[in-house]
Parts: structure tokens; sequence; C-alpha cells
């Protein structure tokens, strides 16, 4: 009897899955704009250039313009918001209703996207590409410098994707939780 009373508290009433991914999604797509954030504040500040990572993606698709290659990232954080949210809702293991985890629910989706996806996107897309684009961006530049350039940034890269990519988690979280809250699941307490 104990143990019914259990789960009858945590019943979700109102719930829907395609809302509730929705929500992540949505989380995702804005994580996709904060993400970057910090990127073109060093842009502006430092002089580092992301834009060539947006030319890599463009190039994919035959395209020099990083409009295109920012349309496709916004695609992917799209399609990978879809993906968090039915693997968070179907897998059930999280109530992000509750700020802290969805916050602890962003910084997972945050790790393991940096490890899943962006770590081989890097590996065999984008560094490949990159030397290829710089030697093109700059015509004094040979291969060789370009492909030295792109692996002496290797660990900048990397440590700069960890912290964007926790940045994007954490919007997620936030957002798919506060959205939640306000208009996803309600839980039933029969206690109270």
């Amino acid at each position: 009897k104990l143990n019914a009373q259990r789960k009858s508290q945590n019943l979700r009433v109102n719930f829907s899955l395609r809302k509730e991914i929705f929500f992540v999604t949505l989380g995702s797509l804005l994580g996709a704009f904060t993400m970057f954030v910090p990127r073109i504040v060093l842009d502006l500040t430092v002089g580092t250039q992301y834009y060539i990572v947006w030319l890599v993606f463009a190039k994919v698709v035959n395209s020099s313009s990083p409009t295109t290659g920012a349309v496709i990232h916004f695609f992917v954080a799209t399609i990978i918001g879809i993906i968090t949210g039915i693997i968070l809702y179907k897998g059930n293991f999280l109530n992000i209703s509750k700020i802290s985890n969805g916050l602890l629910y962003g910084a997972i989706a945050g790790i393991v996207v940096f490890l899943v996806f962006f770590i081989p996107v890097h590996q065999f897309l984008l560094a490949p590409n990159m030397v290829q684009v710089i030697s093109e961006l700059d015509p004094d530049m040979t291969i060789i410098e370009a492909e030295e350039l792109v692996e002496a940034g290797y660990v900048n890269t990397v440590i700069d994707s960890i912290g964007t990519h926790l940045i994007w988690g954490i919007t997620v979280g936030i957002i798919a939780s506060l959205l939640t809250r306000e208009l996803g699941a309600n839980y039933r307490c029969n206690i109270c």
C-alpha cells in the first residue's frame, strides 16, 4: 500500500510527450544562441575568428556563406534538442520540473553532446576542412602552415567547446525546466 501511495505521488497529469519534447527543443535552440555569446565576445575583444567554423559548415553544402553555416548549426541544434528530449522523457530517469534537476540534466546533456557529437565532428569534419578554409582566406598561407595553426589551437578549441556546450546544456535545462513547471506536466499528490 505504501508503494502504491508513492507511485501515485509521482503520477503525471496533463503530460504530453510532444509538448515536453518541444520544451527541450526550444531550450536547445535558445542554447544554440547563448552558447555562442562568449565566442562572439571573444571574436570582438580578443580577435578570435569563430566565423571560420561557420564557413566550414557552409563548405559541407558547397556554400561560402557564414550565414549558411549558422543555419546548419541551428538545424543541428534542433535535431540534437529533439533527440535529447526523447531520451529524457522516454528514459523517465529525471523529473526536470525541479530547477535543480533541470540544471543537472542540462550539464549532463552538454557534456554528452560535447563527447558524442562535437569531438567526432571536429576530428573528421571541422579540422580537415578548416585547414582548407584558412588557406583560402589567406592565400599567402601554405596548407602546412594552416595545418600547424589548426593543430596549435586544438587544446584551446576543446576547452572553449566544453564551456560553450555547458552553456548550451544549462540553457536547455533551465528553459525546459521552467516551461515544464509552467506549461507542462503537473504532478498529483494524493497525500496533499
